[in-house]
């Protein structure tokens, strides 16, 4: 549970530091061990997480825009275990001028997951005793999908309202003891904002 606590201060921390003229993305997720689009949507059980980040536009037209991403969060799966994540996008975003916009993206990241069970070791007496998990580091490379609506571009805000959904799909190398790369998918329900402007 402390561990958790620590990621929501940190995903907090992130949104709090952003500076006011990158949007904050936040988003709700749910965790899947899936190769590329198998059960994107599904949702039981569920395997809650968050995710709190910003973003970057380099160049933007009436063609779409380039943007990057920065994110943290973490996500509870009861089965593989609890991942803590940092992760980038590279994305292409094109909105309609009725405010529907569809994105893709590439992107890199670390995965750091700890066991979902207590693990045990022999002590100096000989005896099993409770083992310290420091998880296990990994690195993440995938791609991902979203659509959402501009709500502030419609309604002529300051800056981007923009609630969205976004199928992230990555493989993590090293992933388990006896098994090297593990293809997981996050499914994210989230919203883009700003209220300072763009």
């Amino acid at each position: 549970m402390r561990k958790i606590q620590v990621v929501v201060f940190l995903c907090c921390a992130v949104a709090a530091f952003a500076e006011q003229s990158f949007p904050l993305v936040i988003s709700g997720c749910n965790h899947s061990i899936a190769l590329p689009f198998g059960k994107p949507f599904r949702m039981d059980p569920l395997y809650p997480g968050l995710s709190a980040g910003t973003e970057y536009v380099y160049k933007e037209g009436n063609w779409g825009q380039i943007h990057q991403t920065g994110n943290l969060g973490f996500y509870v799966n009861t089965v593989t275990g609890t991942g803590i994540f940092l992760q980038t996008d590279f994305g292409y975003r094109y909105t309609a001028p009725f405010g529907l916009f569809g994105e893709a993206s590439v992107g890199a990241g670390y995965m750091h997951q700890f066991s979902p069970r207590q693990g045990f070791e022999l002590d100096s007496n000989g005896e099993y005793v409770e083992a310290l998990d420091y998880g296990r580091p990994g690195a993440t490379l995938g791609f991902g999908t979203a659509l959402g609506f501009e709500i502030g571009k419609i309604l002529h805000l300051r800056g981007p309202v923009a609630p969205f959904i976004r199928y992230q799909w990555f493989i993590q190398v090293p992933y388990l003891p006896d098994l090297e790369a593990g293809p997981q998918s996050l499914l994210h329900a989230g919203v883009r904002f700003s209220f300072w402007g763009t």
